[in-house]
């Protein structure tokens, strides 16, 4: 299907899409995503984008790309993508 979940802007390493809690978004951004529309920046309440860095500010523990951080003591949990990860091409 070629579905592409994540936003063209910016050069980081990193690739985030946020939805926010409205009604309704989350079905927009669903057929925007079906319809190759996801990352024009036409929904509304649909942010993406290539960052270098997320700083995440809450008291509950997030779920990203399947593994769980939690927040220490009240201190935000940033995730960075300055880490560079090597494969091997057989």
């Amino acid at each position: 299907m070629r579905l592409r979940p994540f936003g063209r802007k910016g050069d980081g390493p990193l690739q985030i899409s946020l939805i926010q809690s409205r009604p309704g978004v989350m079905c927009r951004a669903l057929f925007a995503l079906l319809t190759g529309r996801f990352d024009k920046g036409t929904v509304k309440g649909l942010h993406t984008a290539r960052v270098d860095d997320i700083t995440i500010h809450g008291p509950d523990p997030v779920t990203l790309d399947g593994e769980i951080y939690y927040p220490n003591d009240g201190r935000p949990i940033i995730l960075q993508g300055n880490k560079a990860l090597n494969f091997v091409r057989l």
